[in-house]
């Protein structure tokens, strides 16, 4: 159908077939370039639209008002002005305000407790030592007083001690007739392998000069049979009584000592006997035994706290036992 309307109009001038198809694509291709033309350079006009339209747009949300614009900006609209001034004033009077409360605050607000001034046994490092087994320095392989004063340097920098706590040094401690430590013959005289009196001077003045202070304990539970104050029946000693007969002494010999023909107590066993610390007499010998206070004038006597401790552990003790019904 369609060749032989082409035919029919151009009647005159037949053409072949292949030339009227290729007419037909040319004015079809040329009819579609034109067209695509159209089209292209269109979408190329709105794409430069488009693309300059967010440059243009991010160039003013990026550019910053000048000095020349503001004071422009003052002429046209003076409000501006007014307002900018307004919140400086506001920012202003803030600022002192809070400045100003908290002066008041630090000033009258309530302080921070001030830090309590520890005793030294609390607020430094303690050293306990046997000086019977820290250094000689006699040559008889036995600690002395002089040994220990010469290592000062070393307690305090090395150890890094602010305080010294000995074990007993009294007389009797380490020499005595029954070849036994721990013995007490005299609280007012220093066991001789360890010194002199003037050897224990100048020791506790090379450690206070040092700034370490010096604790001595004393054992007043229990003496030696051969201490002055049996001799001077100048104190009380514990009395055995019969309910002791089934106990031992923790050297695992006989609880009781005899002494002139009475028996005492004794947790230790012979030769100690154990002191009556109840008795007023005794309390008072071992007052009068201070003679280490007249030495030292800047001495104290300090109490052990883990007595307290000991005696509330013994009252829970006997509060769960009234609970329970048990037997003590």
């Amino acid at each position: 159908m369609t060749d032989r309307l082409l035919y029919t109009s151009n009647s005159k001038t037949p053409k072949p077939r292949t030339e009227r198809n290729k007419v037909y694509v040319e004015k079809g291709k040329y009819s579609y370039s034109k067209n695509f033309d159209k089209t292209f350079k269109e979408q190329e006009d709105a794409m430069s639209c488009s693309s300059k339209s967010p440059v243009h747009k991010s160039q003013l949300e990026s550019r910053l008002l000048t000095c020349e614009d503001l004071i422009n900006l003052d002429k046209t609209e003076p409000h501006w002005k007014y307002i900018r001034i307004g919140l400086l004033i506001g920012f202003g009077i803030l600022f002192l305000g809070l400045l100003a409360g908290c002066t008041v605050y630090i000033i009258l607000g309530q302080k921070c407790p001030s830090v309590p001034k520890l005793p030294f046994w609390k607020s430094t490092v303690g050293y306990w030592l046997d000086v019977f087994a820290f250094k000689d320095s006699s040559g008889d392989l036995i600690g002395d007083l002089n040994g220990l004063t010469s290592e000062v340097d070393y307690i305090k920098t090395v150890v890094g001690a602010g305080y010294v706590i000995l074990g007993p040094i009294t007389k009797g401690f380490y020499t005595n007739s029954h070849n036994m430590l721990g013995l007490v013959e005299d609280y007012k005289e220093l066991d001789e392998a360890v010194g002199t009196m003037d050897d224990f001077r100048v020791f506790l003045k090379r450690f206070h000069k040092k700034g370490v202070k010096v604790i001595l304990t004393f054992n007043f539970n229990a003496i030696s049979i051969n201490h002055k104050w049996i001799q001077k029946n100048k104190v009380e000693l514990t009395l055995f009584k019969d309910s002791f007969n089934k106990r031992i002494s923790r050297y695992g010999e006989a609880i009781n000592v005899d002494i002139d023909g009475q028996k005492f107590y004794s947790v230790f066993g012979s030769p100690n006997v154990d002191l009556d610390l109840t008795s007023v007499k005794t309390q008072t010998e071992i007052y009068l035994s201070s003679e280490w206070l007249e030495n030292c004038p800047n001495s104290q006597i300090y109490e052990n706290e883990s007595v307290k401790f000991v005696e509330g552990v013994r009252q829970e003790i006997n509060k769960w036992i009234k609970e329970s019904g048990r037997e003590k």
